[in-house]
């Protein structure tokens, strides 16, 4: 009785994971190849900051080049999804694809900056303001609509 419980709670376990990393999947068809690595992205991104490889008084830094392909992307996918009816924005699957994707915001969230200079860390805190909203606009849904739908359904 007990190994039949302990397996049931296993095999719900990894159905929940296989639900959300095909919620991704589906977020990831949209989207162009290589978009969704975006942990990695971010990493490559700190790396040279953790290594001390980059100069100071450098104009053109790693942190403000990544910025720029972060803003760019961004502007492109939400002037996609304003396209997008509003019930669309709403709908169940885009408010699951846009909780899956912030659990992967919460990790780059999760990085240690300590090694970016302080003049970088306005250009770093855009770029996490700019992975935020890149969450739900590749989900399909707005920051708006998202947080009324959540606040409606009363999950947490």
């Amino acid at each position: 009785m007990l190994a039949t419980v302990a397996s049931e709670k296993a095999d719900a376990r990894r159905a929940r994971r296989r639900r959300a990393e095909a919620r991704v999947e589906q977020a990831a068809q949209a989207l162009p190849p290589g978009s969704m690595q975006r942990l990695a992205r971010t990493e490559t991104v700190l790396r040279p900051y953790r290594q001390g490889l980059v100069p100071e008084g450098l104009r053109s830094t790693p942190l403000s080049r990544h910025l720029e392909v972060v803003r760019d992307e961004v502007l492109a996918l939400e002037s996609m999804v304003l396209t997008l009816p509003r019930a669309r924005h709403r709908d169940g699957d885009s408010i699951r694809r846009a909780l899956t994707l912030l659990r992967g915001f919460g990790r780059i969230g999760a990085l240690d900056f300590e090694t970016v200079p302080i003049e970088e860390r306005p250009t770093l805190v855009a770029i996490l303001a700019l992975e935020y909203r890149w969450c739900f606009a590749a989900a399909g849904t707005t920051p708006r609509a998202f947080k009324i739908e959540i606040g409606r359904t009363g999950a947490r």
